[in-house]
């Protein structure tokens, strides 16, 4: 009986890493099929920023606002070791893109799992967010927002297996991934009621490993050092001015949220707004899909209740 169970657990684990794996190989090999693979001339809304991205990797320099230091460094590393491979910067920032948007279906995968989907469920959760407008094509160009996709889905992840589990190490991956990402892109605070909702019965685990937490949240706001440090090593490629304390501040608190996230006004702005973040999702994911999605999640969320 008990190589029984033993084979059974071995069996079980193998379906659970082919339900992971097969969606991540699938979404590699899409992205490779779009992958950008020159010089960046497109003045779409998706390439704003994608030439920048190709000459400040290459260089090990520093991007616009709010410099994404963390993307910027490993960045620069992968790059750099591409080249004595033969492939070009272009190439190297777009698989750099490319890796993180499979890094985040492979969280999805297991976020769905974690929830209670079955192992082809998850799977098709994550083709789904992989054929997404937003993924494919920011997964194909030199672009931050796969990490920032990373970085959020992986702390929804840590926070349910906090909430089961109440041991350290999530709560520890948890505030990685969080702090990482609102370093990284501000709009990642956006997770934070989720992640108390997640996790809020743990409230016991925080306390007791408080030191260990802050530890490792103060991580986040460290990799601003890169800034200056590239400044005085004599970097060829940097926006605004990080080697004087104004212009690093400026780097530092802008989150461009003024510019970005405007508050509704009446009814008619929410309305307005209602409609244009609908517009979005829809042109995003076919609306049947969307709507799928949104009905699972209630389902979740009441059979968890």
């Amino acid at each position: 009986m008990r190589a029984l169970r033993v084979s059974g657990r071995l069996t079980e684990r193998r379906r659970h890493v082919v339900w992971l794996i097969l969606p991540m190989v699938v979404a590699l090999v899409l992205f490779l099929s779009t992958l950008q693979v020159d010089i960046n001339a497109s003045g779409h809304p998706y390439a704003t920023d994608v030439g920048e991205i190709q000459n400040a990797l290459p260089r090990w320099g520093l991007i616009h606002h709010s410099s994404y230091p963390l993307y910027s460094m490993l960045g620069s590393f992968f790059v750099t070791l591409l080249r004595p491979l033969g492939l070009e910067p272009a190439v190297g920032a777009s698989l750099y893109s490319a890796l993180w948007g499979v890094v985040t279906v492979g969280l999805v995968v297991e976020l769905a799992r974690a929830l209670g989907a079955s192992g082809p469920a998850a799977a098709l959760g994550g083709l789904t967010v992989t054929l997404a407008t937003s993924v494919w094509v920011d997964a194909s160009l030199a672009e931050v927002h796969t990490m920032t996709l990373a970085l959020a889905t992986g702390a929804l992840l840590f926070a349910l297996r906090l909430d089961r589990s109440g041991a350290r190490p999530d709560l520890l991956w948890m505030t990685f991934c969080f702090t990482q990402g609102v370093a990284h892109q501000r709009s990642v605070v956006l997770v934070a009621p989720a992640l108390a909702i997640l996790a809020g019965r743990q409230w016991r685990t925080l306390w007791r490993h408080l030191g260990w937490a802050m530890g490792v949240a103060l991580l986040a706001p460290l990799t601003y050092l890169y800034l200056p440090l590239r400044v005085w090593t004599g970097a060829t490629w940097v926006f605004g001015s990080p080697g004087t304390w104004e212009g690093f501040w400026r780097l530092f608190f802008d989150n461009r949220a003024a510019r970005v996230v405007q508050w509704p006004q009446g009814i008619p702005g929410w309305w307005d707004r209602s409609r244009l973040v609908g517009e979005l999702v829809v042109d995003d994911v076919f609306w049947p899909i969307a709507a799928l999605s949104l009905g699972g999640l209630i389902w979740l969320a009441v059979r968890r209740r």
